[in-house]
């Protein structure tokens, strides 16, 4: 009697649907402006709470006792006309370019000094307030994996 041996192959799921959720996927990572859009809101109650809490995960440098004397108070420290904060924390402070799957958003500064407090100067500390938290990083994360799994 000759030998024989057969073998069996069950796919669970089928190749088909494996094709279809690859497509689909593809489909929404073609198409990131709305969730980038998104994050932007995250970012900018982030840039807020830094500005509420005058620095985080530290406190900025206290102002200079020449800017206190100027000034007439020590604070709030980046909060003398609120034009800086109230730019940086608006949702039409930020811009989107490119398209797809290569799309950016980009922070605007309309009063040109912002930059000056975020990386500091030879005469002032710098006092980022462009900071992001871990826990609003993983929002971040959850919102363009909600995204693209969205189909599903």
């Amino acid at each position: 009697m000759p030998a024989r041996a057969s073998i069996s192959i069950e796919w669970i799921p089928q190749p088909e649907i494996i094709a279809q959720a690859y497509f689909m996927v593809a489909g929404q990572a073609q198409q990131l402006g709305e969730p980038l859009m998104a994050s932007t809101e995250i970012v900018a109650q982030e840039i807020e709470a830094n500005f509420a809490a005058e620095g985080r995960p530290e406190a900025w440098a206290p102002l200079s006792e020449a800017t206190v004397l100027t000034r007439g108070s020590d604070g709030p420290i980046l909060t003398l006309t609120g034009a800086l904060r109230a730019a940086v924390t608006s949702p039409s402070a930020w811009s989107q370019s490119g398209g797809g799957s290569d799309v950016e958003a980009v922070l605007t500064d309309p009063t040109g000094y912002g930059g000056y407090h975020v990386e500091g100067t030879s005469r002032m500390p710098a006092r980022d307030y462009t900071y992001v938290s871990d826990d609003a990083l993983q929002g971040i994360d959850e919102l363009f994996l909600n995204w693209i799994a969205e189909p599903w």
